[in-house]
């Protein structure tokens, strides 16, 4: 039941435009301000998605090359690696055989055919969309600025503080976001489930339901696989109000299970959440050496950073 909740089916005409109706747009940005998350079926082209999956396997398997070589890491046996794995310019491990790989050769050829892909992108009000796989979508785009920038009645007319730094005023429109390049996690063969997390707090605890201020989207790079699992969310778990009742008690985090769901998702699907809301990533239980890649991109007001662990000076690739 939840799972259906937060998702939103496509008919035949928007799968093959790749677009969402404006009645499909409100009901993807309810579902996300409703209940954290947001499951749109194959709004996206299946080929380019595994394109953008080999992209990042192939760059993870040259800096696993190179780590083993030069620095005596092993990403692939981390328990017998004579050094652990560590936080890098281009990929960072999120626990053992899980990593984000955000840099690496071949992705990077691949988003230099975008123009900026190897960018972020500060995304002004004007920007229906630009060119770039995942994050330059439209619809995606639509969905993440009227989530972001929700009114009430004509309050917006007093927010003259808009008027600041060359400024259009309070008038309503869309503030800018920023949209990070596209990256992926790659679980490998072996990974377990993650533990139960949010990415980043809540701005202020005096208010339950404020609007996010950072959303990332997902899109599987590699086919489904009941062995290799995705990633679990818990629906409304972005509202303090939510955490607070169910599990600001207690850290075993037990009364949440119940609203826990596992969506199963395959090329051309893409989930947007809040990253406030309670989520993990599940294991990879493939006997046959399936890699498992979940593309992203981050997205923010541009105003937000996004402090996460890379290390800036320990380059993979020189």
């Amino acid at each position: 039941e939840y799972l259906k909740l937060a998702t939103v089916p496509l008919s035949a005409h928007e799968t093959k435009l790749g677009e969402l109706t404006e009645s499909s747009l409100r009901r993807a940005s309810k579902c996300l301000i409703d209940h954290g998350v947001c499951i749109i079926r194959g709004l996206i082209n299946k080929d380019e998605c595994e394109s953008w999956g080999r992209a990042v396997l192939e760059s993870t398997h040259a800096a696993a090359e190179i780590l083993l070589k030069r620095d005596e890491v092993d990403i692939y046996q981390p328990q017998s690696s004579k050094f652990e794995p560590q936080a890098y310019r281009e990929l960072s491990m999120r626990e053992d055989l899980r990593l984000d790989l955000r840099q690496g050769p071949q992705l990077a050829s691949l988003r230099s055919k975008e123009g900026k892909g190897n960018e972020a992108i500060i995304v002004t009000s004007d920007i229906e969309s630009f060119r770039g796989f995942l994050r330059g979508n439209r619809s995606v785009l639509e969905v993440i600025r009227s989530t972001m920038n929700q009114q009430k009645g004509r309050l917006f007319r007093g927010n003259l503080g808009r008027y600041n730094f060359g400024g259009k005023g309070p008038d309503g429109s869309f503030q800018n976001l920023r949209v990070s390049p596209v990256g992926g996690i790659v679980a490998l063969p072996g990974c377990g489930d993650q533990a139960i997390h949010a990415d980043t707090p809540h701005l202020f605890e005096n208010i339950p339901d404020l609007p996010a201020h950072y959303i990332n989207v997902f899109a599987p790079g590699t086919a489904f696989n009941e062995k290799v699992g995705g990633t679990a969310f818990v629906p409304g778990s972005h509202n303090l109000e939510f955490t607070a009742r169910h599990c600001g008690s207690s850290d075993d985090f037990k009364g949440i299970f119940p609203f826990v769901v596992r969506p199963s998702l395959d090329l051309g699907d893409v989930v947007l959440f809040d990253c406030r809301i309670l989520h993990f990533g599940m294991g990879n239980d493939s006997d046959s050496g399936i890699e498992r890649v979940l593309l992203y991109t981050n997205t923010t007001h541009a105003w937000f950073v996004d402090p996460k662990n890379w290390d800036d000076k320990a380059p993979v690739f020189e």
